[in-house]
């Protein structure tokens, strides 16, 4: 990756990192929950807590041409099928049947903390590369902590959610849709950069 790209990479992430911040006091205390705000042609959706899977839901279910994902944490629950991060991964695979392309990346894991994140990933990414999905592991030198979604090269959704149950269903989460093909274009790249490290 040039200097170019990363200056552009750490701008988008600074602005967008304000943004998130002044819409989460914005949101939290003014105004109701899923919040959608227009700035000219960059619409910003604020998704918290339990809005998360019927938004990101609906986002991958109206995919046309590609989804791209990093995710520090993703669980698959084979002995929960209904459990809405496996609907997730549903989504993604009806997406691929459809002839988009999808593209995954998950952390790797480790030792000590992170062997419990491998060892719910590894589970994830069998999952996924059994139905078709190009999934694969970030580089083992960097931790991934990103949570992100590009969609059709037009939203993003960046936050603090990951895929597993108490993301979805409990905890207390901030996030964001953030729809304009400036911004997913600089996303998308960073997702390219991640994916081909190694």
């Amino acid at each position: 990756m040039n200097l170019k790209t990363k200056e552009r990479i750490f701008a988008v992430a600074l602005i967008l990192t304000g943004v998130l911040l002044g819409l989460f006091a914005y949101n939290y205390f003014l105004l109701p929950q899923n919040a959608t705000h227009n700035y000219g042609n960059i619409s910003v959706s604020v998704i918290n807590d339990r809005d998360y899977f019927e938004s990101v839901h609906a986002l991958l279910e109206s995919a046309n041409s590609s989804i791209y994902l990093i995710m520090f944490m993703a669980k698959y629950y084979p002995t929960n099928p209904q459990a809405k991060s496996n609907k997730l991964y549903e989504d993604l695979i009806r997406a691929k049947n459809r002839g988009v392309d999808v593209q995954v990346v998950l952390e790797g894991g480790g030792d000590g903390f992170y062997k419990s994140i491998k060892e719910g990933n590894t589970l994830t990414f069998n999952y996924l590369k059994k139905n078709g999905i190009d999934v694969k592991f970030d580089c083992p030198k960097q931790t991934t902590h990103a949570k992100l979604f590009v969609v059709d090269s037009s939203c993003v959704v960046v936050g603090s959610t990951n895929f597993g149950i108490s993301s979805i269903d409990s905890n207390h989460e901030i996030n964001i849709i953030v729809c304009s093909s400036a911004v997913a274009a600089t996303f998308q790249d960073y997702f390219f950069s991640v994916k081909n490290q190694c």
